[in-house]
């Protein structure tokens, strides 16, 4: 299994990056 964590600052792009991963099969956790 790979992890991959999503970190910026405000308006950086973290949610626009994660719903790709998601629309692509990657299972998605929102903290």
């Amino acid at each position: 299994m790979i992890v991959v964590g999503i970190s910026g600052g405000i308006a950086s792009g973290k949610s626009f990056v994660s719903k790709i991963f998601a629309k692509s099969g990657a299972e998605l956790f929102d903290a």
